[in-house]
């Protein structure tokens, strides 16, 4: 890797207030169609455009200040409303600022509501259609004063402002509508009255998973997830990995996304990205790119293989759709085999090697030629995956195959006296050739660091803990119950309030970070799902109560991380989508407890407390999977499936395949593990 590559020439010492994206009292909700993209800026502190709209074009990455609505001397103040009452300025009151997703229907719909001396403003924001580069405005306002005026509105975007005058008597009320339309690399405002929402596109989310519990803000994480994790993507697929930051794409980052749009119940959707990461984002090799461009040995990110072959299986079995496999069968077996290239696999172990690790830092702060242990879970997960696909499409001995490696690197993992990624009873991060742990990192220079990050001073750099390591657990890879989990939790706590208080994991051990120093949504929900899994809900709920009170919950959207950051070299904080997946994974794949496989599904749920009953509407296949849990203070597990009989599992059921619309009604007995306090809560 070239140390060019960590820096960034963004300065914003001379720029407006609105080019920031962490602003004081800040925060954005996204929208998009495919077509275009746009967030929605609510600002309640001093500065700042307090309602301010920033429109992109999906296909284009780049900056908070590239949007096509931002100017670079007023940023996004020419989007706001500007109101005048017989010729009197009518200044917004931010304290009075409200805004949430409109909780009435299904379709992505923006509300912003807020006060002047006169009048009571509501604002909507929404695309009204999956086809066109259109986005509806619909602004109503209401006379809260007892006199009557002249109302003059005005708005636009750098370079044209529209207005419309009304006369409001008392108490009356009137509403317009401005559309914003983008044309290549230009956005034109108009006055229109076309305000509804088509039939294809309310038909599109309505037939999308749903999730209610009794617990207002996961209902709110859940939808805000569900919605936003597609409002960046292209209608081809391109997806920048974290809005107004790294302006590159990753396979690792958009194989999970691809895993979240399909519990969200948009297949469509998961299936142009997975389509796009095969057909663009595989080389002839079967490597994949990350930050956009291939890489040489040394520096290749083997997870990513396996993770998109585990996306590619998830999507399959929840979709029952083989054309994916069958359009690009060749570029999976490429990408199934590629980390078996002799440049990786070490002759004595059969493990795969290289001088990258997980959170991409290299030989350049200090990474040694070794082992990674995400390379090996992800690449045996990805295998026993492919190997399921190959069975599916008949390919009998390449499943053999997979399997056998798949079972013989997870063994080695878990199981190899010399070379197993366990040391004292837990999890490693990572281990040398010679099977020695990698305890910490000496980075080659510091003049390739960001001055006074924690990797630059005169300090050890311990490689563990490190957030990953928790991802076995979550995906089960390992027992969530016995010794080795147990121990790795312990030493996973480590990472909370580590040099900051108020909550949250950081990625791994502070003092080896070569960026900023802070807690992560995205690996504090790696840990969350881990917790989960081993029946430790009050731990959850500390994970999910530290996301509740972070700048950007009442939006849903939740920056990378949370500190201060050098800028420059380093970018701005963005909004990275890989959050919106792990928080469906969350709650769909942990706490409905919802796997499939080619035989059916299965239904394994983990209660948190508090949650209270669940009313879900999962898509599967062609058709809904009504899911209804509620705690039952007898003894024993109820379980109803439409008066049919399906084997049960320890803790759940197993259905088959669906072929027509399903209900399962489940009463999980109080007092079990399952609604337990416990866990590591402080």
């Amino acid at each position: 890797m070239d140390s060019a590559e960590l820096c960034y020439n963004e300065d914003l010492r001379r720029s407006v207030a609105d080019a920031k994206t962490n602003l004081d009292g800040a925060h954005y909700f996204f929208l998009g169609n495919g077509h275009i993209q746009a967030g929605v800026q609510i600002c309640r502190g001093k500065i700042g455009t307090p309602v301010g709209l920033l429109i992109m074009n999906p296909e284009v990455f780049g900056r908070k200040q590239n949007s096509l609505t931002f100017d670079p001397r007023r940023g996004i103040a020419a989007t706001a409303l500007q109101l005048d009452c017989n010729g009197k300025k009518q200044s917004l009151q931010r304290s009075s600022i409200d805004s949430c997703w409109k909780k009435e229907i299904r379709v992505p719909v923006v509300q912003v509501r807020w006060k002047t001396r006169t009048l009571h403003v509501e604002e909507e924001f929404y695309c009204p259609d999956l086809v066109q580069a259109r986005l509806v405005r619909r602004v109503t306002l209401c006379n809260r004063s007892k006199d009557q005026f002249g109302l003059c509105i005005k708005t636009g975007v750098p370079g044209k402002m529209i207005n419309s005058s009304v006369d409001l008597a008392p108490g009356a009320m009137t509403t317009l509508g401005f559309q914003y339309l983008l044309t290549a690399d230009k956005v034109e405002i108009e006055l229109t009255d076309q305000l509804h929402i088509s039939a294809p596109t309310t038909a599109y989310w309505e037939k999308t998973t749903s999730f209610q519990s009794d617990n207002d803000f996961i209902n709110h994480l859940f939808r805000s997830a569900a919605v936003q994790i597609t409002s960046n993507m292209a209608a081809n697929g391109r997806l920048d990995a974290s809005i107004w930051q790294y302006n590159l794409e990753w396979v690792r980052d958009q194989s999970f996304i691809a895993m979240g749009l399909v519990l969200a119940g948009q297949f469509e959707r998961a299936r142009v990205l997975l389509q796009r990461l095969l057909t663009h984002a595989v080389s002839p090799e079967g490597d994949t790119i990350d930050s956009g461009q291939r890489r040489e040995a040394a520096d290749v990110e083997l997870d990513q293989n396996g993770e998109l072959l585990t996306a590619t299986a998830l999507y399959t079995n929840w979709t029952g759709d083989l054309s994916l496999l069958k359009d690009n069968w060749p570029t999976i077996e490429r990408v199934a085999d590629f980390p078996f290239r002799p440049e990786f696999v070490h002759q004595e172990s059969g493990m795969l090697h290289n001088r990258r690790e997980y959170w991409e830092r290299s030989a350049l702060h200090g990474v040694e030629d070794g082992f990674e242990l995400m390379y090996q879970m992800w690449v045996s997960r990805g295998l026993r995956c492919a190997s399921e696909l190959a069975t599916r499409l008949g390919h009998e001995e390449t499943a053999k195959r997979w399997q056998k490696r798949a079972q013989d690197l997870k063994t080695t993992i878990l199981q190899h006296p010399r070379y197993g990624m366990i040391d004292r009873g837990r999890l490693v991060k990572r281990k040398g050739l010679d099977g020695e742990v990698q305890h910490n990192l000496q980075p080659e220079s510091i003049d390739i660091l960001p001055p006074g990050v924690p990797l630059s001073q005169p300090i050890p750099h311990p490689l563990n803990p490190d957030s990953s390591a928790a991802l076995l657990i979550a995906w089960e890879e390992i027992d969530p119950q016995d010794l080795l989990a147990r121990e790795t939790f312990a030493d996973l706590e480590k990472l909370w309030n580590q040099r900051w208080s108020g909550g949250g994991y950081g990625r791994y051990h502070i003092d080896s970070e070569p960026d900023s120093p802070g807690p992560w949504p995205f690996a504090s929900l790696f840990i969350a799902r881990a917790l989960c899994q081993a029946n430790q809900p009050a731990a959850v709920w500390r994970v999910l109560r530290w996301l509740e009170r972070l700048p950007g919950a009442e939006s849903g959207t939740f920056f990378e991380f949370y500190g201060k950051r050098p800028i420059p070299p380093c970018p701005q904080v963005g909004f990275t989508p890989w959050t919106f997946a792990e928080t469906l994974l969350l709650l769909v794949y942990q706490i409905l407890g919802i796997r499939t496989n080619p035989a059916g599904v299965q239904i394994r749920p983990r209660l948190l407390t508090e949650l209270g009953e669940i009313k879900c509407n999962l898509r599967m296949g062609g058709y809904s999977l009504n899911l209804r849990i509620s705690s039952n203070l007898d003894k024993g597990m109820v379980i109803e499936v439409e008066g049919s009989t399906f084997r049960l599992l320890p803790d759940g059921v197993e259905l088959p395949a669906l072929v027509r619309d399903v209900t399962v009604r489940m009463a999980v007995p109080a007092g079990t593990e399952l609604d337990k306090g416990g866990g590591m809560d402080k």
